[in-house]
């Protein structure tokens, strides 16, 4: 039996324990607080730039397209009470998010982080005149690639190795992988179309030469991104080749296999751009030019001895200074703020009479 309980006085260690409970609850909260005013202000933000103005231009510069309109319902008014027509309603929602997406405030900055990601693979998806008298037509294209879905801006823009950039559109990627390979029957309606114009010409006393220049995918593969794998190499540009060398007399040239063979010596592409530089183009005109020779003897076929190369180091803003005719539409079209630089390699005449002087007239169409 316990006459007499002592009285409880507090512990020291126990109060101490009690205020810093306290005291980490209280920092919790307040870092609770600040997370969520972020998070409020960071979806608040882009609303509230809706409101920066024009941004018209600054998408037409950089990315290459029109800014996205405001989408406009069509009314019909041919029925007693006026009614937005069906098409317009469900067009709506997916303009008008384009629009939004456009004009969302802070919008280039965003960009721009999400590229320097993009960069350093933070992201998911790192991934001439002839002479007088001559008369020949020569069919210049590009590389042999249909339609595909074309992205905006910076995600047409393929990161490759060693600070190269690459265009990339579904249909580029595909031909490059071999996977979008043409059949016997669109074979057979490429020969069908330049056969028919080497006639047309022909019954002019005009000659045809059909030229395809590659891209600059097919020419450095060793620089696409790992990511973007290869199930075979050949591609459409050599199945045409082939077809129309076994199929057909119409004179065909294809730069691939001359690029490939011309890459060691020189650079034949810009890093930070889609098309060749100078040296690619002295190929590609050499390549035109024999053929043009057997027709018309008069016709002069340079060397590489007949020009200087000349090579400036350029960035994203000194590039036009020292060669305006150097866009680096890429690095433009990829929109980061990291400066891009890059060799441009240019040929000067050693003699007068190889200068080419251009003059162009009026807008690109």
């Amino acid at each position: 039996m316990t006459l007499f309980t002592p009285p409880k006085y507090p512990n020291a260690d126990s109060s101490r324990s009690e205020n810093r409970k306290s005291k980490n609850a209280i920092v919790v909260r307040g870092l609770n607080y600040l997370i969520i005013g972020g998070f409020l202000l960071g979806l608040a933000l882009p609303f509230l730039g809706l409101f920066q103005g024009d941004v018209s231009e600054e998408i037409e510069k950089n990315e290459g397209r029109p800014a996205a309109a405001f989408p406009q319902l069509e009314i019909k008014t041919s029925s007693i009470i006026p009614r937005p027509e069906t098409r317009s309603v469900k067009e709506f929602p997916k303009q008008f998010e384009k629009w939004l997406n456009d004009r969302i405030g802070f919008r280039k900055q965003l960009i721009q982080v999400y590229q320097v990601a993009r960069h350093y693979g933070w992201t998911c998806n790192s991934l001439s005149k002839s002479p007088a008298g001559h008369k020949a037509a020569v069919g210049v294209i590009g590389h042999m690639n249909q339609g595909g879905t074309v992205a905006s801006g910076q995600d047409r823009v393929l990161i490759g190795r060693e600070g190269w950039l690459f265009y990339q559109t579904d249909s580029v990627i595909d031909d490059y992988r071999g996977t979008d390979l043409f059949t016997e029957n669109e074979l057979a309606q490429w020969k069908k179309v330049i056969t028919e114009r080497r006639d047309w010409l022909a019954k002019r006393g005009i000659r045809y030469l059909f030229v395809v220049a590659p891209n600059k995918h097919s020419i450095y593969p060793e620089y696409m991104p790992r990511s973007v794998n290869r199930v075979s190499t050949e591609s459409r540009l050599s199945q045409l080749a082939d077809y129309m060398a076994r199929e057909s007399d119409v004179r065909f040239i294809s730069l691939l296999e001359p690029m490939l063979a011309a890459k060691s010596q020189q650079r034949l592409y810009h890093k930070t751009d889609t098309h060749w530089n100078a040296c690619g183009a002295f190929v590609g005109a050499q390549q035109i030019l024999k053929p043009l020779k057997e027709w018309f003897p008069d016709v002069y076929v340079p060397t590489l001895n007949d020009y200087q190369v000349v090579v400036h180091d350029c960035d994203t803003e000194s590039v036009r200074n020292v060669a305006p005719w150097i866009k680096m539409d890429l690095a433009v079209m990829q929109g980061s703020p990291i400066p891009h630089r890059e060799e441009v390699i240019d040929l000067v005449p050693n003699r007068p009479e190889l200068q080419v002087s251009v003059q162009f007239q009026g807008e690109p169409q």
